[in-house]
């Protein structure tokens, strides 16, 4: 059961349930993004479908109607009337872009080739986000951006200017570096090609094939010819992965049985999918059934129960690590009940999230009683009982304050959680759906999906 007072949430533990429950997770949060900057550049209006409804998304979509596109609400959809390719308006006004990542940086990708002179700032976390390997190629390629506090971070100016086509090499493991390079692509004047460092989310590039855009994937790099225009399409998002990994792990961590719980329409991207395969790997009773496409992207069911004896395992790989960047959190729970340590390497990415997630995963779980250390690039978990702190408060991270909760539901006894609603960055519906599988209820109103947190924020 979870009781809500201002910022601080008392989680108590969890009773054992035995139900079947079909879940339709929240529209996946990268998919959403990069679908609303495309269609802001096409000419005429695309409808998106079950876009996900969350403060990342909603600052994405306020800053673009800002810069005069079209941004209209019918039902749960959003209509965007683009601009085409270099119709952004000028603004006087800082674009701010609260704490996302990828629009900040696919947006100044954007900027740069626009008419007029921007501002691109972000909240305290997102000041704290590396920027700089966007920035210094979009430089060579002759974009004007300069940095205004501290090199390197949020906020930069940028005035608009010509961009050249080139060769770029990604010097990271990050499908942000790509997806920024490849929408200022869109813009150059000529051909550019981008030779990834690793696999990584690939999204980007299959919404610019379902947009019929000239993209070459030759599996060591892509090639865009840019467009004379971009023409609309509507576009359904699938359910985000990420999201529904938190209660994925929360069925797996579940000691008793009868517990099942079938995820539906979510995206299995296989850059997405190593946290759905490490939980079988582990043991998890995990099956993946119903699989189809929707607009370019993968997607099906996936089945979980509860029950299952879980093993420790050892993750590593560039690129398998990648496939699950954002679910580490969460598998260093699950990590926590199962018999043997997991050790995960090649996750240097993590520190370079909202926190440091290596540091404040292991934090989070020393905090509950768990033994968790650092090692060069990741972290190792050693099983054991979960223990309340009594209070605790988490940072200001979505993905830690989700993790925190649930690790909350297993303790001994209640625990009160500060700062806990920063879960809207990317799930403000995740108290529904604990609700949904019964082990917690609210009536707290700020946790709803849908277009009412649009209407809350833009007002």
């Amino acid at each position: 059961m979870i009781f809500l007072e201002l910022n601080k949430i008392t989680v108590s533990p969890i009773k054992e349930s035995s139900k079947s429950i079909y879940w339709h997770p929240p529209g996946d949060k990268s998919i959403s993004q990069r679908a609303t900057f495309l269609a802001s550049l096409a000419e005429g209006t695309s409808r998106i479908s079950d876009i996900l409804w969350s403060e990342d998304t909603v600052n994405n979509l306020i800053a673009l109607k800002k810069l005069g596109v079209g941004i209209e609400i019918d039902n749960n959809d959003v209509l965007v009337t683009g601009v085409g390719k270099f119709g952004y308006r000028a603004s006087n006004n800082t674009v701010y872009l609260g704490n996302s990542a990828t629009s900040s940086r696919i947006m100044i990708s954007l900027l740069s080739a626009q008419k007029g002179r921007f501002k691109v700032d972000g909240n305290k976390m997102l000041r704290n986000r590396p920027m700089e390997w966007v920035v210094e190629p979009l430089k060579d390629m002759g974009a004007q951006i300069e940095w205004l506090n501290n090199y390197g971070c949020l906020p930069v100016g940028i005035t608009g200017s010509r961009l050249d086509g080139m060769h770029h090499r990604i010097k990271v493991s990050s499908a942000q570096a790509v997806s920024a390079l490849l929408y200022a692509a869109l813009l150059a004047d000529k051909k550019t090609r981008i030779y990834k460092k690793t696999k990584a989310r690939d999204h980007t590039e299959r919404i610019f094939k379902y947009f019929d855009l000239d993209l070459i994937d030759t599996g060591d790099y892509l090639e865009l010819t840019p467009p004379e225009k971009i023409l609309p399409h509507d576009i359904f998002v699938p359910g985000d992965i990420s999201s529904a990994a938190f209660l994925i792990g929360l069925v797996a961590m579940q000691k008793s049985s009868g517990l099942e719980l079938t995820v539906k329409k979510v995206n299995l991207n296989p850059t997405r999918t190593g946290f759905l395969e490490i939980l079988q790997r582990m043991g998890a009773d995990l099956t993946i059934i119903n699989q189809g496409e929707l607009c370019g992207e993968p997607i099906g069911e996936v089945i979980i129960r509860s029950g299952s004896e879980l093993s420790g395992v050892k993750v590593s790989g560039d690129v398998f690590v990648q496939s699950m960047i954002d679910e580490i959190p969460i598998l260093a729970a699950v990590a926590a009940t199962a018999k043997g340590e997991t050790v995960i390497t090649d996750a240097f990415e993590l520190a370079n999230k909202d926190t440091n997630r290596i540091i404040t995963t292991i934090e989070l779980l020393n905090n509950f009683g768990i033994e968790a250390y650092p090692i060069e690039g990741g972290l190792v978990v050693t099983p054991g009982e979960f223990t309340s702190p009594g209070n605790l408060e988490v940072p200001n991270d979505h993905r830690i304050s989700m993790v925190a909760m649930i690790i909350a539901s297993f303790c001994n006894k209640k625990t009160e959680i500060y700062n806990w609603d920063t879960v809207r960055v990317s799930f403000p519906g995740f108290l529904e759906a604990f609700n949904l599988i019964g082990l917690a209820s609210t009536d707290d109103d700020s946790s709803s999906l849908g277009p009412s947190i649009y209407m809350e924020m833009v007002e």
